[in-house]
């Protein structure tokens, strides 16, 4: 269908002018449909969105699709609803002959082919089109398996169904004799057509390669200050090491790494600058040389093209500088916020906390204290925090909830405490109090899509408006960690009263902590906690609320 893009066989195809009418008819399937140019069908559109040009097309312009070349018998076969083999291909029977015969797919069908792309069929020493189908298989599937089963599945034939309703007579007639005068002339520009196609195809390859040549580079270059940083977080945890008087067997390990740890420095930090360093600009050869008074300014003054590259230097290394010094900044100070958390539940003392908490909620208190998550570090996921810093022992609650138990401080690295902002601990005063005594709220646990969800029911009947109820799921959102909404409650949304009655849907297994949040810190206090039996365990119900 690309060859449309020629004036010439666009004309043939779709001629301009008010007797030319195009509509479109859906098929019986509902799925897909046909284009019509003036009652004669010119395309099947299918439900994948693509385009196939039928035999009134292919009759009109048959350089919209390769063709394979067919017995004439065979074409009884397909009329009655069969597909192409093989042996139905002329000279398949010859393949044995073949100088190349690795290749006898690409010379039998002219040139490779994928399963599923359009192909036209002609019949042995016609030139119009008798079948529309698609490639059973790929060219190098026909390779391996021989000139044998099926290889085109048809889709439409001249005089089938199709034709009967919108086909052409004067088309048919025309198909039996030789070929017009238009399709010769149609024909003469199509080498030059796919001369430009193949040129178009080969530009495309080489910008891909290109591409794909600077992803690489830049792929390397973030792979390499991320050692950079990396490096050097090691070796500052060593320095802090040193001013420590006892060390563990882990720590004495970490401290005779040093001098691997600079040498690997060293080489990332080489390989980094030569990456970024500019390339070197020859100086052009001068056509004339300068003489006289003139040669000494001519020497002395900067070109152009120097004044320029010293500016785009100072503009590129400027950034790079930068963003590396904040990307330090920002996991550090995210470290620093996450052990400043913990210390507050798992003292240095090494007594452990009355019980476990949520590892989510401890995530919540640090980006509030960070200033960012867990995702806008390095490490992307908790878990592959937890498993850099090395001193926090888990415990897996199912489901994909994650408890910590306890913090190995003697192998903490150094920090500076992070105090907790001020809106941090008036966070309750935020959530807004009921304006009147309602019913029953109910907190419940779901199943939803395979996840586990905590819905809170009939907090409008306490007086909260739909904006009170967002204020409460960012709350919710905020302490837990965890994906909070507000939407129309389960089986209330065609009420006859016509009545909006709202939920709000917490992702996760949080009933127990949502309820003493209600019932604590907002003031309400009819609430009933309801779950499927086995859903809520006493590690559910004894998970720290912040």
């Amino acid at each position: 269908v690309e060859l449309c893009s020629d004036t010439a066989v666009l004309e043939i195809l779709l001629p301009s002018g008010k007797q030319s009418r195009l509509s479109f008819s859906k098929l019986d399937n509902g799925r897909e449909g046909i284009y019509c140019l003036n009652d004669v069908a010119i395309f099947i559109a299918l439900d994948s969105g693509e385009l196939i040009p039928t035999v009134a097309a292919l009759i009109k312009c048959p350089v919209l699709l390769r063709q394979l070349a067919i017995f004439s018998p065979v074409f009884h076969n397909l009329a009655r609803g069969a597909d192409l083999f093989f042996p139905g291909l002329v000279g398949a029977t010859r393949v044995s002959e073949l100088p190349e015969r690795s290749k006898w797919p690409e010379i039998l069908c002219g040139g490779s082919f994928v399963r599923g792309e359009p192909v036209a069929m002609v019949k042995d020493g016609h030139w119009a089109p008798v079948a529309v189908g698609f490639f059973a298989l790929d060219s190098e599937d026909a390779l391996l398996r021989g000139p044998t089963g099926t290889v085109v599945e048809a889709l439409t034939i001249l005089d089938d169904e199709l034709w009967q309703h919108f086909g052409d007579i004067n088309l048919h007639q025309e198909a039996q004799a030789g070929a017009p005068t238009r399709i010769l002339e149609a024909l003469v520009d199509v080498s030059a057509i796919a001369m430009q196609r193949a040129d178009r195809i080969a530009s495309l390859q080489a910008e891909r390669a290109a591409a794909e040549v600077a992803i690489a580079a830049a792929q390397e270059l973030d792979q390499l200050r991320k050692d950079q940083r990396r490096i050097q977080k090691a070796l500052r945890q060593i320095d802090d090491l040193r001013n420590k008087s006892n060390h563990n067997a882990d720590q004495r390990m970490k401290i005779e790494r040093e001098p691997s740890l600079c040498a690997e420095l060293a080489a990332t930090t080489a390989r980094l600058e030569h990456i970024l360093k500019p390339p070197q600009v020859e100086k052009e050869a001068q056509i004339s040389e300068p003489s006289g008074e003139n040669e000494e300014a001519y020497q002395d003054e900067p070109s152009a093209n120097e004044e320029d590259l010293e500016e785009e230097m100072s503009q590129e290394q400027v950034p790079f500088e930068k963003e590396e010094e904040e990307g330090l900044m920002k996991e550090d100070h995210f470290e620093a916020a996450f052990l400043s958390v913990v210390e507050e539940y798992f003292p240095r003392s090494g007594r452990k906390a009355k019980e476990p908490v949520l590892a989510n909620e401890i995530f919540g208190l640090t980006a509030r204290r960070a200033g960012c998550a867990v995702k806008e570090t390095k490490w992307k996921k908790a878990a592959k925090f937890l498993e850099h810093l090395d001193i926090v022992e888990t415990r897996d609650r199912g489901n994909g909830v994650m408890l910590v138990v306890s913090i190995d401080w003697s192998r903490a690295p150094a920090f500076e405490r992070i105090e907790a902002p001020p809106e941090d601990n008036d966070d309750d005063s935020k959530l807004p109090k009921p304006k009147k005594k309602g019913g029953r709220v109910v907190v419940a646990l779901r199943r939803i899509r395979n996840k586990n969800c905590t819905f809170v029911d009939n907090l409008d009947s306490w007086g909260f408006s739909e904006h009170d109820l967002r204020d409460i799921a960012t709350n919710f959102r905020s302490r837990f960690s965890a994906s909070a909404s507000v939407g129309p409650r389960k089986g209330t949304e065609d009420n006859k009263a016509g009545k909006v009655f709202l939920s709000i849907m917490v992702q996760g297994k949080y009933a127990p902590q949502i309820a003493h949040t209600l019932k604590s810190r907002m003031g309400i206090s009819d609430i009933v906690v309801q779950a499927p039996k086995g859903m809520l365990t006493k590690n559910d119900r004894s998970a720290n609320v912040f």
